[in-house]
């Protein structure tokens, strides 16, 4: 084989092919084109192998093109021969741009497959290599043909992932892409009848961001030209009614921030790229000052004024006319500082105005209050706007009136706005620092509880944020860690009104703490007596750390909270599912009082006495959410008392169904399932009927453990493997996790073997998951699972466990290893070489072991049938054989 592919390669390299050797290569290749025809796999190997070598040779594209055989194959009546070429002309298309462009244009507008064929090929072309090439990416853009288009590696890639070389290559053409993809989107926005967002054609996607910024930066000219006038269309498409500046529902604000959206890059890029370009006068600059005139947006002004700072001394007496004449337009900034860009413009362009015009510009500033301002919410902001307008006239240059009215406001507001901050995140930190805390004694601290008590966080300007109650109490349980029986006798002195999450931060800090049992017992005491309602479940939590002989303050209480407390249970809610029930339970006070009475019974056998009412009260709970945590305890307390435990477990409150899939009751049967199998088999029959599939899923998985177990269940085994998808399931997972147990394997094997083929993919997956319980094992004992395996529809779902089996064991059984590997190479070569398919992860396995069982029988006469395999590898070209037979040289 490595002659006859070297024949092949020598064939594809010719230069100036002739019609006899095509000759030659059609008799190899044709029948992988019929097979392609036919959407088969190619039976002749050397035939696939041919193919291979044809396919990416340069010479043989333009001998095909020339000779129109691949305009032949692209106007197919046969779908999948005009896939092939499309194929063909992506793997040649960066060293004959051009030519496969012309190919390709006629099918533009054909739609049906062609619109995916024409998407996948341009999801992987490099579309910086021709004009032409680019115009055709560009048509197909705005017919809507890469609606969907995406990065095709990987799995997070989007649009813009597409054209990451373009904006390395061709920056100038990348803001021709990013105009057209606008636009396009905007079209789809506006013929949507179900809009319900505003306009978001690129959102917050960083590699477009970069794109965005590069492209601007390195063509501003050409990021103008193109992206201007649709900004302008967005913008106008999307204005919202009110006076000016108008805003729009896509750029309703502007915002300084290390990662704009896509669409705030455009427009703060678009702003730079006029104001570099306002210097040089270029040459569209006053057709685009007089298109942003005209309108009264938001957006047009930001650009305009953008414009103006560019050129100060050019546009200086034009842009303070626009000023005094159309005073709205100083309301041009940022959320935290509205009027910067404004302000901007009037300090570089007031000192090159007339002093007639600096004059009539500060009347009108004087005169100027925006709608806020005069608004009852606003009214304590009245004058800032002139404030901060007239901070950016020079002291020098005011006027004796502008600078009185300055200096009033100045007393009033402080400092005018500053440059804007980009958006900052901080954590919320306690009202009273951390040295200050130290140092705080217990009136003190008795103070400052007494100060903060308000529900509510009072957040403070600058980059230290000060919090209020809630940030206090998580400093307050930080210190009660660190002294623990201070802060509990502190508070015993908070008063009765104490906002309770005080007393709640302390008992969790008291939690783990080693004080003394009573005086952690007084402060459970305060906060039942002062905030039960709110300290509940830090009560429980409190009570259950105590390892000391429980007092009758303890048991009272933690006997009520466990079935007397109230509370909202969002478990009762019938579309929550058996899996997050106890979640829902362990936050709640009932349910974690369940919790704590479990961990007191565990670490004293005699509390099983003093909660054992309790207990017949709490197996009867009417929450599904609690129940599953108290079925924790019922298992703490069959540890103690198994005939207790079950007699609670038989009383329990079961009419939930889901129930029966908690975990906690499914591991109270599991545990108890030998000695109590035949009480519970009205159970187990329950289960396996349930409405509910995750129910019947763990029914089947009990009463398959029953009879690994050598119960009599064999009656309900039946009913499972004879029974829906998700008992099979729950068969499949006993069987798979117990395979490598020599008392039940032949049970395991026989049933394994029949679920391989079943109609359900999920039973199938978790049947082939069984490999991995037998690493360690001599391989050999499961020759005939192995073999039923490879040929049955589960190797299709998970080739992986039996390989990496193999992968991992410490001797290979030679022909078994060699049954696998041809199995696999049978069913996925043609998968092989895909690294966007999983099995591209398989095939690298399956060379090494191919190489290894070579190896291993080097000097034995079975090292054919692996040297055959290692033949195989070369003719269906697996990509790793050359590594693999460089390390094997070495």
């Amino acid at each position: 084989p490595h002659i006859k592919d070297l024949v092949f390669v020598l064939l594809a390299n010719v230069d100036n092919p002739t019609l006899k050797e095509w000759e030659i290569w059609l008799k190899w290749i044709q029948p992988e084109i019929e097979a392609k025809k036919l959407g088969i796999p190619n039976s002749n190997i050397l035939s696939v192998r041919g193919w291979q070598r044809f396919f990416g040779a340069d010479s043989w594209f333009k001998f095909l093109a020339q000779q129109d055989v691949i305009e032949t194959w692209l106007n197919s009546d046969i779908d999948q021969l005009s896939g092939v070429a499309v194929n063909y002309l992506r793997a040649h298309h960066s060293h004959s741009p051009d030519q496969v462009a012309a190919l390709l244009e006629p099918y533009v507008d054909r739609g049906e497959h062609w619109s995916a064929r024409l998407c996948q090929f341009m999801e992987w072309a490099n579309i910086h290599k021709s004009r032409r090439l680019f115009n055709l990416f560009l048509q197909l853009l705005d017919n809507g043909t890469l609606d969907h288009a995406k990065g095709p590696i990987a799995v997070n890639s989007t649009f813009w992932s597409m054209l990451y070389s373009l904006g390395e290559e061709r920056s100038d053409w990348f803001s021709e892409a990013l105009a057209h993809r606008l636009r396009r989107q905007l079209k789809i926005f506006s013929t949507d009848d179900n809009q319900s967002n505003s306009f978001s054609p690129i959102g917050h996607d960083q590699p477009a961001v970069e794109l965005i910024s590069k492209a601007a930066e390195a063509e501003p000219s050409s990021f103008v030209k193109n992206i201007f006038p649709v900004v302008l269309e967005i913008s106008d498409a999307n204005l919202v009614k009110g006076e000016p500046p108008k805003r729009d529902a896509v750029w309703q604000s502007l915002i300084q921030s290390e990662y704009p959206s896509g669409e705030l890059a455009c427009l703060q890029k678009l702003a730079e790229s006029l104001t570099k370009l306002a210097k040089s006068c270029f040459s569209n600059l006053l057709e685009i000052i007089a298109i942003l005139r005209e309108r009264d947006s938001y957006v047009a002004n930001y650009l305009l004024l953008s414009l103006y700072k560019g050129n100060a001394k050019r546009f200086a007496q034009e842009s303070i006319e626009l000023f005094y004449s159309e005073p709205w337009r100083f309301q041009c900034g940022f959320t935290d500082s509205p009027n910067w860009c404004s302000m901007k413009v009037i300090q570089i362009s007031v000192a090159h105005c007339t002093v007639e015009n600096r004059i009539k510009l500060e009347n009108v500033i004087l005169d100027y209050y925006p709608s806020f301002e005069l608004t009852k919410i606003g009214y304590r902001a009245s004058g800032l706007s002139q404030f901060n307008l007239l901070s950016a006239i020079p002291a020098e240059l005011r006027s004796s009136k502008a600078s009185s009215r300055f200096m009033e406001l100045e007393r009033k507001f402080g400092c005018p706005q500053s440059e804007p901050r980009k958006i900052i995140s901080r954590f919320v930190r306690s009202p009273i620092e951390k040295t200050a805390a130290n140092k705080m004694t217990d009136d003190q601290w008795l103070n400052a509880i007494s100060k903060y008590r308000s529900e509510y966080t009072t957040f403070k300007s600058g980059d230290n944020l000060r919090g209020g109650t809630h940030e206090l109490a998580l400093d307050l349980a930080d210190r009660t860690k660190e002294n623990p029986e201070r802060f509990a006798r502190l508070s015993l002195r908070f008063p009765t009104d104490s906002n309770p999450v005080y007393l709640d931060r302390i008992l969790a800090g008291l939690k783990e703490s080693e004080i003394p049992s009573n005086l952690k017992l007084k402060v459970c005491c305060k906060a039942y007596e002062d905030a039960r309602n709110y300290c509940g479940m830090s009560i429980v939590d409190s009570i259950g750390s105590i390892k000391d002989t429980l007092q009758n303050e303890a048991v009272s209480m933690l006997s009520r909270l466990a079935t007397e407390y109230e509370e909202f249970d969002s478990g009762s809610n019938h579309n929550i599912d058996s899996d997050d029930l106890e979640s829902i339970g362990i936050n709640t006070t009932r349910g974690r009082a369940a919790i704590a009475i479990g961990t007191l019974i565990i670490h004293d056998p005699q509390n099983v006495e003093l909660f054992r009412k309790t207990l017949e009260r709490m197996v009867q709970d009417e929450s599904a959410a609690v129940l599953t945590c108290v079925a924790g305890t019922l298992s703490c307390v069959a540890y103690r008392d198994p005939a207790l435990g079950n007699s609670l477990f038989k009383r329990m409150n079961l009419s939930d169904d889901r129930l029966l899939a908690a975990r906690n009751i499914y591991y109270f049967i599991l545990k108890n399932l030998n000695e109590y199998f035949e009480e519970w088999k009205s159970i187990l029959q329950r289960m396996l009927h349930s409405r509910l599939d995750k129910v019947r899923e763990r029914g089947a998985c009990l009463v398959c453990i029953a009879n690994v177990r050598n119960l009599d269940s064999t009656e309900l085994v039946n009913d499972a493997i004879n029974g829906d998808a998700h008992l099979r399931l729950g068969v499949a997972q006993v069987a798979s996790a117990n395979i490598a147990n020599p008392e039940c394997r032949q049970w395991c094997e026989s049933t394994l073997i029949e679920l391989f083929n079943d109609s359900d993919t999920e039973v199938r997956r978790e049947s082939a998951s069984c490999f991995r319980e037998v690493e360690s094992e001599n391989l050999d004992k499961y020759s005939k699972l192995i073999s039923k395996f490879c040929d049955s529809k589960a190797f299709q779902e998970d080739s992986f466990s039996i390989i990496n089996t193999f992968e991992y064991s410490s001797k290979l059984p030679h022909d078994l290893t060699c049954l696998v590997c041809n199995k696999f190479l049978d069913r996925f070569a043609h998968e092989a070489n895909d690294i966007s398919r999983s099995r591209y992860v398989h095939t690298r396995k399956i060379v090494k072991l191919v190489f290894r069982i070579y190896q291993q029988y080097l000097n034995d006469k079975r090292a054919t049938q692996a040297l055959d395999l290692i033949d195989r590898l070369c003719m269906e070209g697996i990509i790793d054989t050359e590594r693999e037979f460089e390390q094997f040289d070495r």
